[in-house]
């Protein structure tokens, strides 16, 4: 059992687990066990496209119980898209929700990084959008142009930099934008095995200003919602785009590690 908690990294559509790699060996230099799995909604040619979310949030369940069986406390970290996900994955796997515990480790806190969190059990992404959207007529950010790439999968075009990377340099957007994958087409209206996971245990949220993707207003709108249904959750502000993980890794770790030290004082007491 380590005395640190062990931290799974939940990430976005389109993402693969690299980029987390700026943070996640920051936090593994200071003693972190810090796990990135491959999210399965996205996938690359040849891939069969989930058409739920119940596989996505058991994969990720899976990789919860094998850090718990081995006595180890775990703190989720979910971007974008992995807010849901990774939410929902907690159900069970806490003190106030035992019903998956089976050793003295437990989820103890969940991390969004400028993430869509459920609002409530079983709503979707396009249900917490079109909410959002009917009472904030005026759009903001950039719209993300997706397109059909065929057998379930969807893919970003045009200029994705301006949606993901806007705070980071022509040359590192491009980068990114080439390494990006297919993403699930169900994904955005799945509501199946969505969980508010922060019934459970408390939240830190990292509002980034400058997202032009889920952007600031409804950040702060997902958040409002949440703590108005009872949700214990601490907010900083961070100037970061849309992937502070890789244009500010050190904010970043510093927010991480912020929350992970309140969330180990908490369960002390």
């Amino acid at each position: 059992m380590s005395s640190l908690p062990t931290l799974i990294f939940c990430g976005g559509a389109w993402h693969t687990p690299e980029y987390w790699r700026p943070v996640k060996q920051t936090l593994e230099e200071k003693g972190y066990k810090c796990i990135a799995p491959n999210i399965i909604y996205n996938g690359r040619s040849g891939d069969k496209a989930v058409q739920s979310l119940t596989p996505v949030i058991n994969a990720l369940q899976e990789v919860i119980a094998a850090e718990i069986a081995l006595e180890n406390d775990v703190v989720l970290i979910n971007h974008s898209m992995g807010g849901i996900a990774g939410t929902s994955a907690s159900k069970g796997f806490t003190k106030q929700n035992q019903s998956r515990l089976q050793s003295s480790g437990s989820v103890i806190g969940l991390v969004q990084l400028t993430a869509w969190v459920p609002v409530a059990n079983d709503v979707s992404l396009a249900d917490m959008a079109a909410d959002f959207a009917r009472r904030n007529p005026q759009p903001k950010g950039v719209q993300l142009v997706v397109k059909d790439s065929g057998q379930g999968w969807c893919e970003v075009s045009g200029d994705p930099a301006q949606s993901f990377y806007n705070d980071m340099t022509d040359e590192q957007g491009k980068e990114w934008v080439s390494k990006l994958v297919k993403f699930s087409s169900a994904m955005r209206a799945a509501r199946d095995s969505v969980y508010a996971g922060w019934t459970d245990v408390p939240m830190w949220y990292l509002i980034c200003t400058e997202d032009k993707t889920v952007v600031r207003e409804l950040q702060e709108d997902l958040v409002r919602k949440c703590r108005e249904a009872g949700a214990s959750v601490t907010t900083k502000e961070c100037k970061a785009g849309h992937s502070p993980m890789l244009s500010r890794p050190e904010e970043t770790v510093a927010f991480v590690e912020d929350a992970v030290k309140a969330f180990g004082s908490r369960r002390r007491w």
